[in-house]
């Protein structure tokens, strides 16, 4: 839980930053093979768990961290932690919405991804 400011979030969002190429490959990866990765990944979940998540249900589109998007001043106060200079131009995994991303992804997509996890709330 972070308390900011006399701010409460119990939330339990998710941000894997990716931070390695393609297992197996000899380039690094990009937003489409990686949605593509993420929905296989769901599609065994569900096959698992025998649940019918849908990938809109489980995270946001893949996007690369720009340097635009790098807190400045008082936002700095605000940061999660993995708005800073060395994630600018790698690719961003956010959660749909809060508790979207099963806990048992959480290991299979950093370790797919070589990916870092925040905690966002």
């Amino acid at each position: 839980m972070k308390i900011k400011n006399d701010f409460v979030t119990n939330s339990s969002s998710a941000c894997f930053v990716v931070n390695a190429y393609s297992w197996g490959k000899n380039k690094e990866w990009n937003v489409d093979e990686i949605k593509n990765k993420l929905e296989e990944v769901i599609l065994f979940y569900n096959s698992l768990f025998n649940e019918d998540l849908k990938f809109d249900d489980v995270f946001k589109y893949p996007y690369v961290y720009k340097e635009s998007e790098l807190p400045v001043g008082e936002n700095k106060e605000w940061a999660w932690g993995y708005e800073k200079e060395g994630t600018v131009g790698k690719i961003i995994i956010m959660s749909a919405s809060d508790n979207s991303v099963p806990y048992e992804l959480f290991e299979i997509i950093c370790s797919l991804f070589s990916a870092e996890h925040f905690h966002l709330g």
